[in-house]
């Protein structure tokens, strides 16, 4: 693996924002919502870009998926 996803640092859940997109290597998933609980607990529901799969996820479960913001530029139209 080179460039940023080599370089890549987890990220938070708290930095998971609808719309924005995240990768754990593999799969591309889009960040549907956070549904948040208690100050100690947080629920981030994924979509799998392949397999338009949704699934929620725990804080330690995203932890220990390692994903990263996946960087998305803007579009310039000529």
């Amino acid at each position: 693996m080179t460039g940023w996803l080599a370089a890549r640092r987890a990220v938070s859940s708290r930095r998971l924002i609808p719309g924005s997109y995240v990768t754990d290597g593999w799969r591309l998933l889009r960040v549907i919502s956070q549904i948040r609980g208690p100050r100690w607990y947080r629920m981030v529901v994924l979509e799998d870009c392949l397999t338009l799969e949704v699934s929620g996820y725990a804080t330690r479960e995203l932890r220990n998926m390692r994903l990263a913001r996946v960087p998305t530029g803007r579009l310039s139209v000529a």
